[in-house]
């Protein structure tokens, strides 16, 4: 598993840098800690619920480890899965985002973390597929092991 990864948003944020406001596109995202132990635990077991809602209409677990390493499953296929299952996907947002902030993540250009105020001026299309490689990233890879 890797450490980090980058993501560039199609939506620049605006933040401040030496003094002067500037366009960030990059967002950096590292691997969480136990820092953020409870929005872990709800967002695995969301994935995991929304695997077994999806499982009783075709069978997407076995699917994707059939399909290997789970580096092959993309944040946005992930996403849509997701938003497909029987899950509440407004906590599961709401904890990705809390889990961004709580942990301190994320950040922008490699020199700013992102604060609150920061994370809540991504556009919500990057939101989603920003969630999405960080859950295919990092929460993933330990799921699928099992």
């Amino acid at each position: 598993m890797n450490e980090q990864f980058n993501f560039v948003l199609t939506s620049p944020i605006k933040y401040a840098s030496k003094g002067e406001e500037v366009l960030g596109f990059i967002i950096t995202g590292k691997a969480p800690t136990a820092k953020c132990r409870n929005q872990l635990i709800v967002l695995k077991q969301l994935i995991l619920q929304a695997f077994n809602s999806l499982q009783k209409k075709n069978d997407v677990k076995q699917e994707a480890q059939e399909q290997g390493d789970s580096s092959d499953i993309k944040g946005s296929d992930l996403i849509m899965m997701l938003y497909m299952s029987d899950i509440d996907v407004v906590k599961l947002m709401n904890t990705v985002r809390d889990l961004f902030v709580v942990g301190q993540l994320l950040t922008i250009d490699e020199l700013v973390v992102l604060p609150a105020h920061l994370v809540d001026q991504i556009g919500m299309e990057d939101f989603e597929n920003l969630a999405g490689e960080y859950l295919a990233s990092f929460l993933l890879p330990s799921l699928l092991r099992r």
